[in-house]
């Protein structure tokens, strides 16, 4: 699943262009139960800002990564 952060604004600036490494919720062949909260948006935001995204400025979406189901032993 990919999701899509921009800042509101009147002149257009980057996406963050997020691949969140889960299958839709839709996905008939692979089903979860997966919640995107608030929090984890705010997370996903402060952390592709330390590595340099920059909603402010114009150009191609930055993409990232930040996987929601961590693999666990």
């Amino acid at each position: 699943m990919t999701v899509a952060i921009e800042r509101v604004a009147d002149a257009p600036g980057t996406v963050l262009l997020v691949n969140l490494s889960v299958s839709r919720p839709d996905n008939w062949g692979n089903p979860h139960q997966t919640a995107l909260k608030p929090a984890t948006i705010r997370a996903i935001i402060a952390e592709a800002l330390c590595a340099g995204w920059r909603p402010e400025s114009p150009g191609s979406a930055y993409p990232w990564t930040h996987a929601l189901i961590l693999d666990r032993c």
